[in-house]
């Protein structure tokens, strides 16, 4: 009778297995094809039936960004940092809390996740995007440094379009320049060139800023209509 029991559980436990990895399969599509509330139910079914599955947490919490939904995303992430306080899991839990516009905790969990893993360049850059929109210019140049030193290839060129953003939001207009340059936002770079002063007028300078960097003066009071409050690249995604 024992022996049939187990392998009645057995077998029930394969057949949830084997749902939950069909739910998982179809959250990835429908993640791919961008339909992100379908993606999060689909996700959702899968911790709610097996909470040890990890993978599964993560893209939950990605489908729910990605939807818009980050108070959610909040609750999903903070629990999956209870259950396993991982690099990747303090990482999508401060990408949450970014979303959220809570950036105190934000930085406070992007510290976290350096410290499981300080060589890892993304959390440092994640941290420099929090303390720029707390306007912590210096500490944010800091900490996108950090994440150049530590970036790769494409991932260096997302590192540059930011240093550009923090060099523009502090009108080192020059400084954003060859930084958008580096980052292969040529189209950005160029429509600037318009925009910095030449000769005499372009090295003079206001002194040092806040960072410790030479600053060009400039006659716009703000940044033109093109650019957005914080620049061109893209959201960089939350799992590596």
């Amino acid at each position: 009778m024992k022996t049939l029991r187990h392998v009645v559980l057995s077998a029930c436990a394969a057949l949830v297995a084997t749902a939950s990895l069909a739910s998982h399969e179809e959250g990835l599509a429908a993640f791919k094809a961008g339909d992100y509330d379908r993606a999060a139910t689909l996700f959702r079914q899968v911790v709610d039936e097996r909470p040890g599955e990890f993978a599964s947490h993560v893209m939950l919490g990605r489908s729910l960004l990605s939807a818009g939904r980050s108070a959610e995303a909040v609750e999903v992430a903070d629990n999956l940092v209870g259950l396993d306080p991982g690099y990747d899991h303090l990482l999508l839990l401060g990408q949450a809390h970014l979303a959220t516009e809570t950036y105190d905790q934000a930085a406070s969990t992007f510290r976290r996740a350096i410290s499981a893993d300080p060589e890892h360049w993304r959390a440092h850059f994640a941290l420099g995007e929090v303390l720029m929109h707390q306007s912590r210019y210096r500490a944010a140049h800091k900490a996108l440094r950090t994440a150049l030193g530590l970036a790769v290839d494409s991932d260096e060129k997302v590192v540059w379009g930011w240093l550009g953003n923090l060099y523009w939001q502090r009108a080192q207009y020059a400084r954003a320049e060859k930084a958008w340059k580096k980052s292969g936002q040529f189209a950005a770079a160029a429509r600037l060139r318009g925009l910095i002063p030449t000769g005499d007028l372009r090295e003079r300078t206001r002194g040092t800023s806040e960072s410790g960097i030479r600053e060009v003066s400039h006659p716009r009071a703000k940044g033109p209509a093109w650019l957005p409050p914080y620049g061109q690249p893209a959201p960089v995604p939350v799992d590596g």
